[in-house]
């Protein structure tokens, strides 16, 4: 898995699976059972970054977060 900046690390993912659902290009889905995305390297030393992802939750609306 690579992502889309110019400067995307590469990871390997764990766990999860592909769905075409997604808003651009399909996206990943995690059930919160060992599901992970190890990076092949750490994110370099910045003094500022973003981390950016989108998550739509199969949850009840204002039932909780979508991390645990």
């Amino acid at each position: 898995m690579k992502g889309g900046s110019s400067r995307a690390l590469t990871g390997t993912l764990e766990g999860t699976s592909y769905t075409g659902d997604g808003k651009i290009g399909g996206a990943r889905v995690f059930d919160g059972v060992n599901d992970r995305i190890t990076l092949s390297d750490q994110i370099p030393d910045s003094e500022r970054f973003t981390i950016a992802l989108w998550i739509k939750s199969e949850g009840t609306p204002g039932g909780g977060g979508a991390l645990r």
